[in-house]
């Protein structure tokens, strides 16, 4: 795996380059990648060295599915919309980006949150048809 290419990704289904635009686009930002919501990294930011990228993908989908359990325990369908965290030295941001996919974000503490969560849900929205992932069959490992 290189740092910035993920195994099984074509260079037709590449997003790095937009990953990289939002980055540069949206102050404050430091990590932008597309996560299955079974915790595998599909598409990441330049510079992200891939073992970071598999450390926050399984976080943001573990992240995920407590918020998930959250809302069907209080008679929700179990879906998240978006997730905002203020950590001790970071600003963390989950939304979903389309069918068994998350876009998650690490931001400069102080990043205007409100653009940060109304950006990511335009690119979300962009790029639904392409970042997509199939679940993995029951029983398969990973």
């Amino acid at each position: 795996m290189s740092e910035n290419t993920m195994t099984g990704q074509t260079a037709s289904s590449d997003l790095t380059w937009l990953l990289d635009g939002f980055k540069e686009r949206v102050s404050g930002i430091d990590t932008v990648l597309v996560v299955s919501t079974d915790g595998l990294p599909t598409h990441i930011c330049t510079g992200l060295v891939a073992a970071d990228a598999e450390h926050l993908a399984a976080r943001t989908s573990g992240t995920y599915g407590l918020m998930s359990g959250l809302d069907a325990h209080y008679q929700g369908a179990g879906h998240v919309r978006q997730i905002v965290a203020q950590l001790g030295t970071r600003m963390y941001f989950v939304v979903e980006a389309a069918e068994n996919s998350l876009l998650a974000v690490i931001a400069h503490p102080g990043t205007d949150a409100g653009e940060v969560g109304h950006e990511m849900m335009l690119l979300a929205n962009q790029v639904r048809a392409h970042l997509g992932s199939k679940s993995r069959a029951e029983g398969t490992a990973g």
